[in-house]
C-alpha cells in the first residue's frame, strides 16, 4: 500500500494502492502471502493496483485467522481498578493473548460485555504490529527485520 502525501487537515492515507488482482488471485489474503514468504511482493509497484480513495475501503483485521496474538498491557494508568495486578507502569507490563475472533475491522460494531466486565470496557489507542516471519533470540538490531507493518488497533478493533 502506498499513501498520498498529507495536506493540512487530511488523513495520512487519503488514497491507497491495493494489491493487484493477479496477486490477490494467487494470494487471496495477507496470511496466504506471508505463508508463501513473499511479502516483498507488496513493495513492487507491478503488484499494486491504481490508487483508490480510502473512503471506499471497508477495513478488516490485518490478518485473517492470525496464528498468535500477543498483547502488552498495563503500561499506563487505568481509569478503573484492576485487582491482583501490579500498579500500571512501564516497569510492570504484562503479556496476554487475545483470540482472533475478538478482532473486528475499523468502524465495525463492538459488543460491550455484560455484568461487571462492562465496568472496565473503555477505549484505548493501540498499535498492531504484524510480524512477518518467526523470530527467536533476536537482537534489538535485528528486530525490525521481522516486522511487516503496523496498523491502528484498539478496544477489540484492528
Amino acid at each position: 500500500m502506498t499513501a498520498t502525501p498529507r495536506k493540512s487537515g487530511q488523513s495520512v492515507f487519503e488514497t491507497v494502492a491495493p494489491a493487484s488482482p493477479g496477486l490477490i488471485a494467487q494470494y487471496p489474503t495477507l496470511r496466504d502471502l506471508l505463508d508463501a514468504e513473499i511479502s516483498e511482493a507488496l513493495k513492487d509497484s507491478e503488484n499494486l493496483s491504481a490508487k483508490i480513495p480510502i473512503a471506499e475501503i471497508t477495513f478488516q483485521p490485518p490478518i485473517p485467522n492470525p496464528r498468535k496474538i500477543i498483547c502488552v498491557g498495563m503500561n499506563y494508568p487505568k481509569p478503573y481498578p484492576v485487582d491482583g495486578v501490579a500498579p500500571p507502569s512501564p516497569e510492570h507490563i504484562i503479556l496476554f493473548g487475545k483470540e482472533g475472533e475478538t478482532l473486528v475491522g475499523h468502524g465495525a460494531t463492538l459488543e460491550a460485555p455484560r455484568g461487571t466486565p462492562a465496568d472496565s470496557f473503555d477505549y484505548e489507542g493501540e498499535i498492531a504490529v504484524v510480524i512477518e516471519k518467526p523470530a527467536r533470540h533476536v537482537t534489538a538490531a535485528q528486530a525490525m527485520d521481522h516486522v511487516l507493518g503496523y496498523g491502528p488497533c484498539g478496544a477489540g478493533s484492528c
